[in-house]
């Protein structure tokens, strides 16, 4: 792969209450915290499947990143969004063959927020590999942990926790620990690893809700690379944004949040007085139902709408009534602005980018985020801010790119591997020569349904 990228510039079930040598699983005492040592309730993590065979971005780009991977599913416990009730998820641990077979060891870990979903067969564990096939080239040597979270899999009858980032954070760590102790049971060295939290999109307001959960609740964990791209870091900012420019290149966006903050936190509202129709008649079949994609979504409630012909004056208010009571519940969860106050770990390395030509959301969101880091005195932070286009089309493949990248480069123990050095400067290249020639990565780009 690396002559490429240069010259274009079974079944098994396993069980486990929790391991011996890991307290993450047991309940410390009676000051519930859940996905720390203070959970209430067991891992009892079970394998599904221990040798998932899969070829990701096969076909794509002429094979350039043709990878061939295996994936460990399993499920866990962890809560639901009351953060009390335990229930039964998700997740996956992915690897390149040659770290799955132990040919190599490996020598990073990612932790992964999958991006926004709305059909429900779009998680890692059943179609979505793809998503993370840029991590699983044949030079790389890492191990990705994912969970496929709240409304997915074992509970998709269940509306999904979107954009509910202390919720999320919760089933990832729990789905981390699960992991970390089936890969210890199956002989792999993943002790002292440095681990590297990514996510795109929604996924990368998860990360940093990850980050925020970790920095208050865990600090058994430290994240060398967090690694966020285009995010709705502080979901006012591009609520607001939406309404005062009555412009959105994403018309599914404001629905998906304000139905998945409704539903999780029992907000109580009425869809008649958030959507007009024909959206406020099909909130169920079109959303909550999970059966279509965001594009086919899109469709439905009308590509070209106005968000002034999407949501109702009252819910364009963010002033008084529904509006407010919607502001109100978006500015208590902020990860920047002027409701945040946690404090980010200095010591991890951030990467923060968006596009500044993204319809999706006004980039000035992710702005605001690298502001909070720099006022908190995360001094190790990198801003990518160039126009590459719209968010998925080459926003995503340069998302991915970049932080395969930079996930090694905090490492000086790379510089050792030729190939690999070889590889990183090739990804450089490309990813600089995308803003000059966005189709470069069209192709990339197609496969990420989002």
């Amino acid at each position: 792969m690396t002559a490429v990228i240069l010259s274009l510039c079974g079944q098994t079930v396993l069980t486990s209450c929790s391991s011996d040598d890991d307290s993450t699983s047991t309940p410390a005492n009676n000051s519930a915290v859940p996905g720390t040592a203070k959970r209430l309730y067991s891992l009892n993590w079970k394998i599904l499947n221990d040798d998932r065979q899969l070829v990701a971005l096969d076909g794509v780009m002429g094979n350039m990143f043709r990878a061939e991977m295996n994936q460990i599913q399993f499920e866990y416990t962890s809560v639901g969004p009351d953060l009390k009730t335990p229930v039964r998820l998700t997740g996956t641990i992915n690897m390149p063959r040659h770290i799955f077979n132990k040919t190599e060891e490996p020598n990073q870990l990612i932790i992964f927020h999958q991006w926004t979903h709305a059909q429900q067969d779009e998680q890692l564990f059943d179609k979505g590999y793809n998503d993370i096939g840029i991590y699983m080239n044949e030079d790389f040597n890492v191990i990705l942990i994912s969970s496929d979270s709240y409304g997915w899999t074992l509970t998709k009858d269940k509306p999904q926790a979107y954009c509910c980032h202390e919720i999320q954070a919760v089933a990832q760590l729990d789905c981390y620990d699960a992991a970390m102790e089936i890969l210890k049971e199956k002989g792999y060295k993943v002790n002292g690893l440095p681990i590297n939290s990514l996510g795109y999109s929604s996924g990368g307001m998860l990360a940093m809700g990850f980050q925020k959960y970790i920095a208050e609740h865990r600090p058994d964990i430290h994240i060398a690379f967090t690694g966020i791209g285009a995010s709705p870091y502080d979901i006012n900012t591009v609520y607001q944004n939406y309404v005062t420019t009555d412009f959105t290149g994403y018309v599914c966006s404001m629905p998906l949040i304000m139905v998945s903050f409704n539903e999780t936190y029992n907000l109580g509202l009425d869809y008649k007085d958030i959507f007009l129709p024909p959206l406020c008649d099909h909130i169920s079949d079109w959303i909550l139902s999970k059966q279509y994609i965001t594009d086919e979504i899109n469709e439905r409630i009308g590509r070209d709408k106005k968000v002034s012909e999407i949501l109702t004056p009252a819910a364009r208010d963010w002033t008084k009534g529904i509006g407010k009571t919607m502001c109100d519940k978006f500015a208590e969860v902020s990860l920047c602005g002027k409701s945040a106050t946690w404090q980010p770990d200095t010591e991890t390395a951030y990467y923060v980018m968006h596009s500044v030509n993204d319809l999706y959301m006004d980039w000035h969101v992710s702005e605001q985020m690298a502001n909070y880091l720099k006022s908190k005195g995360c001094n190790k932070l990198t801003t990518d801010f160039r126009d590459f286009g719209n968010h998925c089309e080459n926003g995503v493949p340069v998302f991915l790119l970049t932080t395969a990248t930079l996930m090694y480069m905090q490492d000086d123990e790379y510089k050792t591997d030729q190939d690999l050095v070889e590889l990183l400067d090739g990804l450089g290249n490309l990813i600089t020569n995308v803003a000059s020639n966005p189709q470069i990565l069209a192709e990339l780009a197609g496969i990420f349904g989002m």
